[in-house]
C-alpha cells in the first residue's frame, strides 16, 4: 500500500489535484476522495509496472542512472504488448515515472464504468 500512496502523491503534485486533472475533464461531482481512489487502485492493478522503480535497489537505480534497463527484455515485451493493447505507450525500463496516458485510460474507464458504458 506505500507504493499506492506515493502513487497519488507524486499524481497530486503532477496534476495539481483532483480539481486540475486533465485540463477540468473530470465532471464536478468526480471529484471526491472515493472517486480518485478507485481510479488509483485500478491504476496500481492495470499498471504495476509503473511502480517498480519505487522497490529498485542500489543496483537498479544505478543501472537505470547508466541508462540500463534493470528489467529482463521478456517482462518488458509481456508488459509492453499489455500496454499497446490497452492503447498506453510502451515503456524502455530505464526512465521510470508515473504516465500521464495511464492514468488518463483508468480516469475514463471509471467515468465510463459508472455512467454504465463499455470501455
Amino acid at each position: 500500500m506505500i507504493t499506492f500512496k506515493k502513487g497519488n502523491r507524486k499524481l497530486a503534485k503532477h496534476f495539481g489535484g483532483p480539481s486540475e486533472i486533465l485540463g477540468g475533464y473530470v465532471p464536478s461531482d468526480h471529484t471526491d476522495p472515493e472517486f480518485f481512489k478507485k481510479v488509483g487502485e485500478l491504476h496500481l492493478e492495470l499498471f504495476p509496472e509503473e511502480y517498480d522503480f519505487m522497490l529498485d535497489s542500489g543496483a537498479d537505480l544505478k543501472m537505470r542512472k547508466q541508462g540500463v534497463c534493470p528489467m529482463s527484455q521478456i517482462y518488458l515485451n509481456r508488459v509492453n504488448l499489455r500496454r499497446v493493447s490497452l492503447g498506453v505507450p510502451e515503456i524502455s525500463g530505464v526512465e521510470m515515472s508515473l504516465f500521464e496516458e495511464s492514468w488518463d485510460f483508468c480516469l475514463k474507464k471509471v467515468l465510463a464504468e459508472q455512467a454504465g458504458l463499455d470501455f
